[in-house]
């Protein structure tokens, strides 16, 4: 870990702002990095742009200390002459061998518009995250690492100015990086576009409903979805104020945005109507799930992968992080590349050796993870501000940030309270709102596996997704395991996954001693998904009812401790706990299928089928 001059940490290794992964379309790089700040060029980053972009003859050069737009020969290029301009492998050629930048130059006859995104004064990279994921089209960090250039398909004419933000769809030069923040194809956004210009009459059939669409998504990307919106006295006071100065393409401040938009709440909150979706209306307003890990991870939210001691759950995760961190397919789902950021609490020493078995075993190549090792305590507001600050300004924010444990992360919790496991899962909830992406944890089960993640009941239902690891008896000496996922928002749970763990010799130590880790090994396809707790509660039910019926046949009076003595023998035909057969006897009583009568063993009350059954 290296330090800022003002003790702001690092990620190691060589991190800057181009290091994050990419898109699993775009070629692999090699795991050395320049050693340039945010604002060196790297050529390798090129690769990456769209191609929809490097098929156009619309490139020109840049010196990295300026913004003006060169030609190949160094003089002067101007933005609305094509013959200064030259095509993507010249530029490109020839800006590597000078160590200068590459851009495109914007005309009135391509179908592509820039959204550029200025991080200045105030202004924190986050605040744009938001309209990044609305847009969901190409993304890249401008050159100085810090604000973003969203790429789309659509015109809008003359640029636009809204205070940070500059829109330019013709006689435009912009320097183009490559250093990827959303890998995704140049996307058709043409009503986006005539919405926040004010074009309205193409898609709306007045300027109030026009007004509607656009401070709705104002109302979304300015973070107001919050308590302090709802407060009459603040609405009333930026009311006033929004309706001395509103001046959509002005050059307000942000906070003058927000005002705006909350004024526009208010009075949305006044009408008497509530807004009805059409079917594309239904359609735009909520999108398809987007997956990172199709149909296991969403591209954004939080989730847990959890279970037991020895589940091998800490190597799935960073086997995880690295094929995501890579593009490539894991478990044979497709994966989209993101950014990833690995925070282990615990077990650090080991993680050098777990990374270096994973690159044995796939010849080399890098995990192009970044790891992050100094002591952060998670409950403190000052240190999640410095990790908000670590990851955006370095380019790995929005994909995953993975905390391995819980309960290293939050030092003094007491897992088994909704107050504390509360406060944790605010604190989650802040970070993925801050980031973006998925803030994913690392936790263990409970004792009794069967019941889920330890701690407090309400953390599942906090988790947009949670992936469970275990390993039966059986699957010791072999060392293989498994994980189901135990819920997948808008996906299909239950789904289980087999693996093994080969184990990778790296060297020896001073004494001659075999230096070795693990690595996660795919085996057969995934299986059918496992039954549901309400089936298999029921099919315990079930089963202790028939139980209870054959010890009455056999003239035997059962009661709840005799039944959960016998836990081995019944788990030859069921692989039931002592909690579940609790747990089913007491749902029998309440259902009446069973009833406690007089006159069993010692005095004791035993269990008695509500319908005797007869030999």
């Amino acid at each position: 870990m290296t330090m800022h001059n003002s003790g702001q940490p690092i990620l190691d290794p060589q991190t800057s702002a181009q290091g994050h992964p990419q898109a699993s379309q775009v070629p692999q790089q090699d795991s050395a990095r320049p050693a340039a700040g945010p604002a060196g060029a790297d050529s390798r980053q090129w690769s990456r742009l769209p191609q929809a972009l490097r098929d156009r003859q619309q490139w020109c050069l840049a010196n990295p200390s300026e913004k003006r737009p060169l030609q190949v020969n160094g003089r002067p290029a101007s933005s609305t002459d094509p013959t200064t301009w030259t095509d993507f492998e010249t530029a490109t050629r020839v800006a590597a061998e000078r160590s200068w930048d590459i851009g495109y130059v914007l005309a009135a006859d391509d179908p592509f518009t820039c959204i550029d995104l200025d991080v200045k004064g105030e202004n924190r990279p986050e605040e744009f995250h938001a309209l990044i994921d609305y847009l969901d089209s190409y993304t890249e960090h401008s050159r100085s690492g810090k604000g973003f250039h969203i790429w789309v398909e659509g015109k809008i004419g003359e640029g636009r100015r809204f205070d940070a933000v500059e829109v330019y769809s013709q006689d435009r030069f912009m320097i183009c990086t490559g250093n990827v923040v959303r890998a995704q194809p140049i996307v058709e956004r043409q009503k986006v576009l005539d919405t926040f210009v004010g074009n309205w009459k193409k898609h709306y059939p007045s300027q109030s409903e026009a007004d509607l669409a656009f401070f709705t998504r104002l109302l979304h990307m300015s973070g107001l979805a919050r308590e302090k919106a709802s407060r009459p006295d603040y609405i009333k006071r930026t009311l006033g104020m929004a309706e001395a100065d509103y001046n959509p393409f002005g050059g307000g401040s942000a906070e003058h945005g927000r005002q705006v938009a909350e004024a526009l709440l208010a009075n949305w909150k006044q009408k008497r109507h509530y807004l009805l979706l059409d079917d594309d209306g239904l359609r735009r307003e909520f999108p398809p799930q987007r997956w990172l890990v199709k149909g296991i991870i969403p591209d954004a939210g939080i989730g847990t992968i959890f279970g037991q001691s020895g589940a091998f759950k800490s190597f799935l995760a960073l086997d995880l992080l690295a094929h995501l961190a890579n593009g490539r397919t894991w478990f044979q789902r497709k994966v989209k590349a993101v950014p990833t950021v690995y925070v282990p609490f615990e077990g650090q020493g080991g993680i050098p050796k777990r990374v270096a078995v994973w690159r044995a075993a796939r010849m080399g190549a890098a995990t192009n993870m970044r790891f992050l090792m100094s002591p952060i305590n998670l409950r403190q507001q000052e240190d999640r501000d410095r990790l908000v600050e670590t990851l955006t300004e370095q380019g790995w924010a929005g994909g995953v940030l993975c905390i391995d444990t819980l309960a290293q992360a939050g030092p003094g919790i007491d897992e088994n309270t909704s107050k504390d496991m509360g406060e944790m899962i605010a604190i989650f909830q802040e970070l993925q709102r801050r980031l973006g992406g998925v803030v994913l944890i690392v936790h263990h089960s409970g004792k009794d596996q069967s019941r889920g993640m330890r701690g407090w009941s309400g953390l599942r239902g906090a988790m947009d997704f949670a992936i469970e690891c275990y390993r039966s008896d059986s699957d010791d000496a072999k060392l293989e395991g498994h994980f189901r996922l135990d819920k997948v928002k808008d996906g299909e749970d239950g789904t289980v996954f087999d693996f093994c763990m080969s184990s990778h010799v790296l060297g020896q130590d001073e004494d001659g001693d075999p230096i070795s880790s693990l690595v996660v090994n795919p085996q057969q396809r995934e299986r059918e998904p496992v039954k549901d707790a309400a089936t298999r509660q029921a099919e315990d039910d079930d089963f202790i009812d028939a139980w209870v019926r054959k010890e009455m046949l056999a003239g035997l009076r059962p009661t709840g401790r005799s039944l959960v003595g016998q836990l081995a023998t019944m788990r030859v035909e069921r692989p039931v706990t002592r909690d579940r057969i609790r747990d089913a006897i007491a749902r029998l009583e309440a259902a009446g299928r069973l009833e406690k009568t007089d006159g069993g063993p010692k005095g004791q009350k035993w269990l008695r089928a509500a319908d005797r059954p007869t030999a």
